[in-house]
């Protein structure tokens, strides 16, 4: 994905199924989970791209439905805040 404003420095979190069982978070190369639950995969990744935000990193939230279908996807960059 690449970031609408053409962002290069746009940090891309995505939640998404686990291939194995549950729900993953993914931002930066590096895998975060897995959680039992979507939820709970979703509130962990709010608080870190709300942590990334206020650090002033332009930052992407997708999240995934079963079969790489994107359900959610919210753009945090400064420019898209005003």
């Amino acid at each position: 994905m690449n970031c609408p404003l053409g962002n290069a420095k746009c940090t891309y979190y995505v939640v998404k199924p686990s291939p194995n069982d549950g729900w993953v978070g993914c931002a930066d190369g590096q895998e975060y989970g897995p959680y039992l639950s979507r939820d709970m995969a979703l509130k962990l990744a709010v608080a870190d791209v709300h942590r990334r935000r206020k650090a002033g990193q332009p930052v992407r939230l997708v999240v995934e439905a079963g079969g790489g279908a994107v359900s959610a996807d919210r753009c945090l960059c400064p420019e898209m805040a005003q």
